[in-house]
């Protein structure tokens, strides 16, 4: 199917701030480029402590927030960790946090007892299939924009929706990932339906991580 993804494309590089003219500095790429890119920027992000990496996520109905999540992860060390995850959805709110410490890893929702079981960080969720697809990069200055723009198609429903993912990592001068940003939402009326905003600092003071169980 074609739904007129090049002049699309276009449009959306101006959206994101990365210029459709400047063929210098913007250029179309492949699909083993984008991720070779995006596998750089975090691998070199895990190798970078103390570091704080925050996100929010979003989902609408119309104008209505009917989710949120905000997430807070904090890494002294390669094996030393602490995060909590704040969940609203249909009035109600849920609490999340994790801890490690060297091999041990520590868990709690809603401000229960800690436990040691189960607590594993779940992986980030994936932007799913899609009928058609670009890649491109933009170098400017001392930062990297990797842009993956993406069409999809639900049939779940009794009649078939169309979506628009525009997923945009952006690189520090050193590779480090210094922000994420993907926006999904319906092709034809252009609402938003999920929005996931991540940001990463680097050589911060974090409160000390202590072992909730003694």
């Amino acid at each position: 199917m074609n739904f007129r993804l090049p002049l699309l494309f276009s449009f959306l590089l101006v959206l994101v701030g990365i210029p459709a003219n400047a063929s210098a500095q913007s250029k179309e790429i492949t699909e083993a480029e984008y991720w070779t890119g995006i596998r750089t920027g975090n691998a070199a992000a895990r190798k970078v402590f103390p570091r704080r990496e925050t996100a929010t996520n979003e989902g609408f109905a119309g104008e209505k927030t009917t989710y949120l999540r905000n997430e807070t992860h904090e890494y002294e060390a390669a094996d030393k960790y602490y995060s909590i995850d704040e969940t609203s959805r249909n009035g109600k709110v849920e609490t999340e946090e994790s801890t490690q410490i060297g091999a041990l890893r520590y868990c709690r929702v809603n401000m229960a007892e800690w436990k040691t079981s189960g607590c594993y960080l779940n992986p980030p969720a994936q932007l799913g299939s899609a009928t058609e697809t670009r890649y491109s990069v933009e170098k400017t200055g001392d930062i990297t924009k990797y842009l993956r723009v993406a069409i999809s198609i639900e049939t779940s429903n009794a009649e078939p929706i169309k979506f628009l993912t525009e997923d945009l990592f952006i690189l520090n001068a050193d590779q480090t990932v210094r922000e994420r940003t993907i926006v999904k939402s319906n092709y034809d009326s252009k609402a938003v339906r999920f929005r996931t905003t991540q940001k990463y600092e680097y050589g911060i003071k974090l409160k000390p991580i202590e072992a909730p169980i003694k």
